[in-house]
């Protein structure tokens, strides 16, 4: 799933999926929250991640994360495009970033499976941080994907910019979004 989903950074970046497996181990390493949807058999068909800024948690997986990357970078021989990776992914002005108590890092689901499994993942999501209390959670994406998923639920958008992809050959928009969990969960 991540491969097919995280195809901006890997056609602008070169950087293939061995930076997709380390973006992977750094959002599973932050988030505060982390649910799974999975078929009958078991097996994951999509998950959703968030992580709460200044939790005591976030901020000691933080720092546990900056190490781990840190060594994990050591083994990728192309670091630049290991840099150009996170460049692509760098959204949001920092104007905005104040904005925010919580960071939707991840929403993938199987292609097989959407059509409702997004929307239930999404809606479990914002109950779970109405229960931990926040009140507005960025949701960085690109228009090679979720867009008009966030747009559909009625996701406000807050920024929309261009890609840092260091070409305009595969230019793609950017977009930061703003959901507000109890309007989601009382709606």
């Amino acid at each position: 799933m991540l491969g097919l989903e995280w195809d901006l950074a890997k056609r602008t970046t070169n950087a293939g999926c061995l930076c997709d497996w380390i973006y992977l181990a750094e959002i599973l390493a932050k988030n505060t929250k982390m649910l799974v949807l999975t078929n009958k058999e078991g097996h994951p068909v999509g998950f959703i991640g968030y992580s709460q800024y200044r939790s005591k948690r976030h901020m000691f997986r933080r720092i546990f994360w900056q190490f781990v990357h840190f060594v994990l970078c050591l083994c990728i021989k192309n670091r630049a495009a290991l840099r150009k990776y996170y460049d692509v992914y760098n959204y949001a002005p920092q104007n905005i970033e104040h904005m925010f108590d919580a960071q939707c890092d991840i929403l993938i689901v199987d292609k097989d499976y959407r059509g409702g499994a997004g929307r239930a993942l999404f809606m479990a999501l914002m109950q779970n941080a109405t229960k931990d209390s926040i009140k507005k959670i960025r949701i960085d994406t690109d228009d090679s994907c979720n867009v008009d998923f966030y747009r559909h639920l009625g996701v406000k958008q807050v920024y929309c910019g261009a890609a840092k992809n260091g070409g305009e050959k595969n230019t793609k928009k950017v977009y930061v979004f703003c959901a507000t969990p109890h309007k989601f969960v009382n709606s």
